[in-house]
């Protein structure tokens, strides 16, 4: 049987991030609610507080540069400033997952099947400008044609 894999770039189940009311330390747990009052915030602002903890990170670095500078530790703070909210707890629901017993069909395909620990997308941001990439084929700027 497959389990979590600690060789995996992304979460390591000691994934955390600090609020901004209390700085307070929050962990990711598999404690999510089933359906989250608060839709994570997908603007390219939004998304580049939350990978790097500021809305405008310098992009004049390296690729390298802007990797170490990709920390994932600005939701809850992203959270509770677009929503408005100080409960700690509802800004936390943005880095929760759910508990295993509660997805079981997800399970067995974990268990079972190839996973991907790391994605990538044509815009940090909103869908709908990486679905207009990927219908025409275009990535960092150059059309594919072939």
């Amino acid at each position: 049987m497959l389990r979590f894999s600690a060789a995996c770039r992304g979460l390591t189940r000691i994934q955390a991030n600090i609020t901004s009311t209390e700085s307070t330390t929050i962990c990711a747990e598999p404690a999510g609610p089933n359906v989250s009052p608060d839709d994570p915030n997908h603007s390219i602002t939004g998304v580049n507080y939350q990978l790097f903890s500021t809305y405008h990170p310098n992009a004049s670095g390296s690729p390298e540069v802007l990797e170490q500078a990709e920390r994932m530790l600005g939701f809850v703070i992203e959270q509770e400033v677009t929503h408005g909210t100080y409960n700690v707890t509802r800004a936390a629901d943005v880095i929760q997952s759910l508990p295993e017993d509660m997805i079981p069909v997800y399970r067995t395909m974990a268990e079972n099947y190839v996973l991907f620990d790391n994605w990538f997308c044509d815009v940090p941001g909103p869908t709908n400008p990486n679905r207009y990439a990927r219908c025409h084929h275009v990535h960092r700027g150059v059309a594919n044609v072939s």
